[in-house]
């Protein structure tokens, strides 16, 4: 068969060999492979520095509504069978601190911090039975650090721990 004069049996045409195309396959399926497992451990590694600022983010955004709720705070109850109660003048604030968890309840929306180990030291308000200076709250968290934390309300002068108790003892 001829075309413009050229014999198309008799012509060689060029191109690569079945060889060559393999070899560019193999080649091209390491790098795609290796690119796979690169992205895959990137993957992992991000991941896990998300879920470590996630819980930075919650013990910053914790503590900062403690010191808030605290300077905000009439008073601050502890009694043994009941959470802490941060009293305010328009409204009351629970903490219930159990070994691994303390739970912030404010008209019942609740805000939960979680770790491995929770410690809390009261301290209590000229050896009152119930009302509360400050308190200490020792955190160990989930990648085994501690963190201690030291919470005070300073109470003015003005203060009437007087009408407190009365309103309590009613």
């Amino acid at each position: 068969m001829k075309i413009n004069g050229q014999n198309l049996l008799k012509k060689k045409f060029e191109g690569f060999t079945l060889l060559e195309t393999l070899f560019v396959i193999l080649l091209t399926s390491i790098v795609v492979s290796l690119i796979f497992v690169y992205f895959n451990t990137f993957q992992r590694y991000m991941l896990q520095i998300n879920k470590t600022t996630d819980y930075e983010i919650q013990i910053l955004r914790f503590e900062s509504l403690m010191q808030f709720d605290l300077d905000r705070a009439k008073y601050i109850i502890l009694k043994e069978e009941d959470p802490v109660k941060i009293l305010l003048a328009e409204t009351q604030i629970n903490y219930v601190i159990g070994e691994n968890f303390i739970v912030r309840n404010q008209n019942e929306v609740p805000d939960t911090l979680k770790a491995t180990n929770i410690s809390f030291i009261p301290m209590l308000l000229n050896e009152s039975d119930f009302l509360l200076e400050g308190f200490i709250v020792n955190v160990i968290d989930f990648n085994n650090r501690t963190r201690d934390y030291a919470f005070y309300k300073k109470y003015d002068e003005k203060t009437n721990f007087e009408e407190f108790i009365k309103t309590k003892n009613d």
